[in-house]
């Protein structure tokens, strides 16, 4: 069941963290096709409330951000990033 709406569409598929098991759907994730690919190759896929930086090994919800190409959460601090750079984060240009 997805945790973050009530609806029950067959057609969009759930995806469910490998550490809290919290399911939600790709669109009520956000997550855009190419997203979902990449997700679907992952051996584990971590929900946003589970991420933890791959440079420091820590979650904090109030400095991660998400890339929109890979899925993986960083510090601010981690990437040395300025939000006023873009609205999206990808990791392609780092």
């Amino acid at each position: 069941m997805c945790g973050h709406s009530t609806k029950d569409d067959k057609n969009d598929e759930l995806i469910t963290c490998s550490v809290c098991g919290m399911s939600g759907h790709s669109s009520c994730l956000g997550c855009s096709p190419a997203l979902l690919a990449r997700i679907r190759q992952l051996p584990n896929w971590e929900c946003p409330n589970c991420k933890k930086c791959p440079r420091c090994g820590q979650h904090d919800d109030e400095t991660n951000i998400v890339c929109v190409v890979c899925d993986r959460a960083f510090h601010r601090t981690c990437l040395r990033w300025n939000p006023s750079n873009s609205g999206m984060f990808n990791m392609k240009k780092f």
